[in-house]
């Protein structure tokens, strides 16, 4: 075995990223990241900084004139690599770094007051930008207006990942958003909160025929009597799609055909909505997740919308608790008072309810640094209670994954014993059950011998929050 220090160059690279795999940080307290690696030893300081992919993921928040010069050290240490930006509120200084980088830009994200979007001034060709991201406030009391916001950029032809958040002051300035330098038949993912009207949104949608991945942010003044001036849009390619604040009925989604759909996000939208888009698109559903505990009440329909999916293999539910114990353990208010009953019904009866050719069922859960040892042991029981509801000996349901997350290195995720117990039982016979860590949970998985079932380990889908490089590498190590 060799020694740390004999380690090849390409082995140390791959450390490196792996150690820093997220954006430098500069904000008005702290600028480390790789610098932390170009501090151990002279070897490893002359690979850090031969390695150009260290250095290129910048994220600027409030930076200070003191901190420009780190930044000019980075863009020099990319050498000619592709730059990543994400900017908050910044310098002008640093912006003026950026317009300098705009033809090595691969990334460019834009956030805070449409005054301090607007700083950035109009930039030069960006030939190879392959995401765009802007984003600004809706609390500014005096907007800019939206076509200012939207032509920082003139010449974007590569840009395949877009995210635009505009102000509800722009509740008419849709088409001006269609004038973004982009090939938006070539766009492969999409993440919009327009504010607008049904008949906006499609309009925007309608050119984005090569669309793979759309998040769908609207508001609860869509009403059942928008007007639709236009026909229905097939989004053929679409196979992930992510839904907030369509609460309220809309007839938005009779006119949306996905035919392609196998995943479908929830974070706020009304079963109505999911049932007219379900019955439009014709699709083959695989995953349904929920985001969010209060999106999921077994009382208002969903029931009805988990029936009618003949495909559907996999239910992902969220719990939080970053409210109290009493206000996140309701899971949806009625939600989880019916799976407790349903868990004291006849095997029969629990097959007849509940979706029943679901293979697996993953639960994600949250553990807030304010959190309490009473807050844990609520959220192990409502799991517990979850699994036992669903499940029925020799039934379709095969597997459990269950995914945490804490964001304090100080907590622990430790299954109460006798909870233990119960989920061991269920596994005696037959039904395979993972727990793992999320973000922040790899070293306690480590520390504290965490809850840990036998049986094969797999990275599995569960939308944005299990992406993340930390918990895909712990699973990899544990499968070698």
């Amino acid at each position: 075995m060799l020694h740390i220090h004999d380690l090849p160059t390409e082995v140390l690279y791959e450390i490196f990223l792996f150690c820093v795999p997220g954006p430098i940080v500069f904000d008005c307290m702290t600028c480390r990241g790789p610098w932390t690696l170009t501090f151990v030893c002279r070897r490893w300081r002359e690979a850090a900084i031969g390695l150009p992919d260290l250095w290129s993921r910048l994220r600027l928040k409030a930076v200070e004139r003191r901190r420009h010069d780190f930044v000019m050290l980075c863009i020099e240490r990319t050498g000619n690599a592709p730059i990543h930006f994400n900017v908050y509120n910044v310098r002008n200084a640093v912006l003026d770094v950026i317009r300098a980088s705009a033809h090595r830009l691969a990334t460019l994200e834009i956030s805070g007051g449409p005054r301090e979007v607007f700083r950035l001034g109009v930039l030069p060709p960006t030939p190879i930008l392959q995401r765009l991201s802007i984003r600004y406030s809706t609390y500014d009391t005096n907007p800019l207006s939206g076509a200012n916001i939207l032509q920082i950029v003139t010449d974007c032809p590569g840009v395949r990942s877009l995210t635009v958040s505009l102000s509800d002051r722009m509740l008419s300035r849709v088409p001006r958003m269609r004038a973004l330098p982009v090939q938006w038949h070539l766009l492969h993912d999409m993440d919009i909160d327009l504010h607008s009207d049904s008949d906006g949104i499609l309009r925007v949608l309608e050119p984005c025929q090569g669309l793979q991945m759309l998040r769908l942010e609207g508001s609860n003044s869509i009403e059942d009597d928008d007007v639709i001036s236009m026909n229905p849009i097939t989004m053929p390619s679409l196979t992930w799609l992510a839904l907030t604040d369509f609460e309220e009925p809309s007839t938005l989604f009779g006119y949306m055909r996905c035919p392609a759909l196998r995943t479908l996000v929830i974070h706020g939208a009304g079963a109505d909505n999911v049932l007219a888009l379900l019955n439009t698109s014709k699709c083959a559903l695989q995953t349904l997740e929920f985001l969010s505990a209060e999106s999921l009440d077994m009382d208002s329909g969903w029931d009805d919308v988990l029936l009618c999916l003949p495909t559907l293999e996999t239910l992902v539910l969220t719990l939080l608790t970053e409210f109290s114990s009493e206000e996140s353990m309701q899971f949806g208010g009625a939600a989880i008072t019916q799976h407790q009953e349903l868990a004291q019904q006849s095997d029969e009866v629990v097959a007849r309810k509940l979706p029943p050719q679901i293979k697996r069922l993953v639960i994600e859960y949250e553990v807030e640094d304010h959190s309490g040892e009473k807050d844990s042991e609520e959220m192990w029981k409502t799991m517990l209670e979850l699994v036992e509801s669903y499940w029925v000996p020799d039934g379709p349901l095969e597997e459990v994954c269950i995914l945490g997350r804490s964001w304090s290195v100080r907590k622990t995720l430790l299954c109460p014993s006798h909870y233990r117990k119960r989920f061991e039982a269920m596994q005696s016979k037959g039904l395979h059950i993972h727990a793992a860590p999320g973000s922040g949970g790899a070293s306690i998985i480590a520390q504290h011998k965490c809850i840990f079932f036998s049986g094969v380990i797999s990275v599995m889908g569960c939308g944005w929050k299990c992406s993340d490089s930390v918990t895909k590498a712990y699973f990899s190590a544990q499968l070698k």
